[in-house]
Parts: structure tokens; sequence; C-alpha cells
């Protein structure tokens, strides 16, 4: 072939080649086009939660259950100034009737609002129970921090009248055993009112501890006062009784001769009950809850009701002290009528106070197996 043909046949070769897709693609290059700049919408304004106390219109509740609510609702103003004086927080002294509210009020502390509150001390325990809150501050009344109830029955036969014997064989077979709380569910329980904490409260719990409820009982009467109770358990009419084990005692020193004691006796004596117990929820903060105790404290040694207790404990606490002997000085002298307090909180002292104080009284409630959140619900 002649070098023509050659240079033919590779110059027809390499056409064939590019026809079949084998030759380098063309690269194209997109023309740009111009697009319009994105407008971004403004989000709408969320108001954040201010915390309790932070605000005047949000301010920590102080609930109180008064000993004189006329005197208490007239003066409460006066301590809610007293209080905010002392105190960096905003606060609302709220006076309600019953026990019962000052609970819910703990207990409801969860959202936005917080409340403090004077309770008494089956109260509190129940608020402890229920796992809304804590004590700090609880009252003594003529130095005693509570007080402790008794559960009374009767016997089915009063015992003998003592008699002088040496016979110590004949005197154990005159032991009578005493009836039971099971015993006693079938006969007739006597209280004052069903809002007595002594006479129905804590009966109740204790029948729960035995495994029983206020349904297995056979009877439920009402009477006017603890003597009309004595007297039916004498009669008879009541087979089972709570009250305080210090009205049971004056019963017993008041009585004629010992028939009472040789027919009634105590099966259960309570754990000591606080007498009042200013309560915490859980949800407040620590410094909320120092402040506000040691505004209390402060108001009642003004009032002339408490005592200063020291509690310096060391050297440099005694330097802190004396260093800010000036800046105590120069605050405003803060007092509250005697009187008032009184109102508020009873004729007592305030001293400070640590849950292991009712770890006995919660102890009993425990083992009562009674769900109080599900009551408060």
């Amino acid at each position: 072939m002649s070098k023509f043909g050659q240079f033919s046949v590779v110059c027809i070769f390499g056409v064939l080649l590019s026809a079949c897709g084998l030759a380098e693609p063309e690269i194209i290059i997109p023309t740009a086009t111009a697009t319009g700049t994105p407008i971004s919408t403004e989000l709408p304004v969320v108001e954040t939660a201010v915390p309790a106390g932070f605000s005047d219109d949000n301010p920590i509740q102080i609930v109180i259950v008064p000993a004189d609510s006329e005197t208490a609702n007239a003066n409460a103003t006066a301590l809610e100034e007293a209080i905010s004086e002392l105190v960096t927080v905003a606060i609302e002294v709220v006076i309600v009737e019953t026990q019962a509210e000052a609970a819910e009020f703990v207990c409801n502390s969860g959202g936005g609002t917080q409340s403090v509150a004077w309770v008494d001390g089956m109260t509190y325990a129940i608020i402890q129970a229920r796992g809304c809150g804590i004590g700090a501050l609880r009252s003594v009344v003529d130095d005693e921090t509570g007080t402790t109830g008794v559960l009374l029955l009767t016997r089915d036969e009063p015992l003998p009248e003592e008699t002088e014997s040496d016979d110590e064989e004949d005197a154990e077979e005159e032991e009578i055993e005493d009836p039971t709380l099971e015993g006693s569910i079938e006969g007739t329980f006597c209280r004052t009112s069903v809002d007595s904490v002594f006479g129905w409260t804590l009966p109740v719990i204790y029948y729960a501890a035995e495994g029983f409820s206020v349904v297995d009982l056979n009877d439920v009467n009402e009477l006017e006062d603890n003597t009309a109770i004595i007297d039916a358990m004498l009669s008879g009419q009541c087979d089972a009784a709570g009250m305080l084990e210090t009205d049971w005692e004056t019963a017993l020193d008041n009585a004629e001769d010992d028939t009472l004691e040789r027919t009634v006796f105590v099966v259960n004596t309570t754990p000591e009950i606080p007498n009042g117990v200013l309560a915490f929820p859980f949800s407040i903060s620590l410094d909320v809850i120092t402040q506000i105790e040691d505004a209390f404290i402060t108001l009642d040694v003004s009032a002339g009701r408490s005592e200063v207790v020291e509690e310096e404990t060391d050297a440099e606490a005694t330097d802190e002290a004396d260093a800010n002997e000036e800046d105590v000085d120069d605050q405003p002298a803060i007092s509250v009528d005697a009187d008032l307090m009184d109102a508020l909180f009873g004729e007592s002292s305030l001293e400070r106070v640590s849950a292991e104080d009712i770890a006995d009284l919660l102890i009993l409630i425990e083992e009562s197996g009674i769900n109080f959140a599900e009551l408060g619900n």
C-alpha cells in the first residue's frame, strides 16, 4: 500500500473512534445567573419567666393559719412590710383558714408561684410524706417542742381491784389479756370531730399500720368533748378513742378512784407532734429559705419571744462578725409587736428544726401505707 493509502486508513480509523464516543467530551460551562438574596424573618419575642420572689408581680407567698384570725387579718400587712425589710426577695403574706389550704399552697409550688406555709405539726408531717417540702422553723410552747397523743381501748371487764397478796402464782392467774386494735374494730370508736388530729387522724393512721381502714370500724360516734368520751368509755358506750396524752393524764388525776385506770388502758402512744412548723417547698432555693428563716427569727427576737442564739464556732467566724459590725449597726431596726406574733403563731417562741426531729412520726405514717399524695389530689 502506498504512503497515501496508509494515511487515509489512519484518518478514517480516527473518525470512526470519535463517532463511537471514545474521543474527549466537550466541557460546557453553565452561564451564571443573578438570584435574589433571601430576607430573614424576625422571630417572635418569648418572655422568660421571672423566678418567684424576683418581681413584685410574682412574690413568694408566706401562708399562715393564724392562732387569732381577726388580729392576724388586720395586721398581716405589718408583718409583710417587716419581713420585706429583712429579705432581698418580694414576699406576700396570705392568711388562710384551714391547714388543708396551707398544705396545698406548699404542694402546688412546682409551677411559677412559690409558697411557704406555717402549719401545725401533723400537717407538716403529711407535707413531708407527700414529698412536697421541708421545715425550717418550729414553735416552742412552755419549753415543749410538741405534744403526744394516746390511743385508748376499753377492757371487756375492768381489772380487779388491787389486793395485798404474797402468792405470785395466784397473781399470775388473775392477769387478764387486754383487747387489741383488731378486736376494737367490732365495737364503737368515739371522737370529738373528724378534724381532730389526736382524736381521729392519728388513730386512723394507727389502725392503718395494723392493716385496718376506717371502713372496717363497726361504728363511729361523735361526742362533745374528751370528758364525754371518758364517761362513755366507763359506761361501755365507747370501745376506743384517741386524745392528747395530757388530757388522758388529767382525767386520771381527776378520777375519784381507780375505776378509770382499771377499765381503760393506753394501747399506743404517738411520737411527738410538733406544735407548729414553717414549711418550705423543695423547689425553693436554699438562699431564700435562709433569708426568710433568719427574718422570722429576727422578728421573734425583736418581739421579745425568742432569745438570741450565738452560733460562733471559731475565731474566723468571730473576726468576720467584728468586721461586719459597722454594717450591722447601719441596718434599720426592724421590729413587730409581740401581740401580732402571738396572733399569728400562738404564744410561743421560734427555733430552727430539722427532718430528724419528726423522724419517728414519719416512720409511723410510712408504716400506715396511706398514700397522702393521692389523698391530696
